[in-house]
């Protein structure tokens, strides 16, 4: 099984625990977001002192936001696509063509 619910449209299946886990560690993730901080200010204040609070053991170690555009690879990925897409536009054009 894959983990992805396709009665849902595509939805990923968890156990409760991943779901408690998710939402634990979603606050310190978002408060990396700037976009999050400006928009969210007091939730930012609740998420802050909640970490204060916290347990060690209970504040799990966020990944960095990394912008699509920063990743590697990602100017190869827009070209693939770029190409793709001209290609897909040609058979169309040629198709038409054809027909008439």
């Amino acid at each position: 099984s894959s983990g992805i619910n396709a009665e849902y449209g595509g939805s990923i299946e968890t156990t409760m625990k991943m779901k408690a886990i998710y939402a634990r560690d979603s606050g310190a993730f978002n408060l990396k977001d700037k976009r999050f901080r400006e928009l969210f200010p007091t939730l930012v204040e609740e998420i802050e002192e909640k970490i204060r609070c916290a347990e060690p053991e209970e504040v799990a170690p966020v990944p960095e936001i990394v912008p699509l555009s920063t990743q590697p690879n990602s100017n190869i990925l827009n070209l693939a696509v770029l190409v793709v897409f001209a290609v897909f536009a040609y058979v169309v054009k040629f198709m038409v063509q054809s027909l008439q």
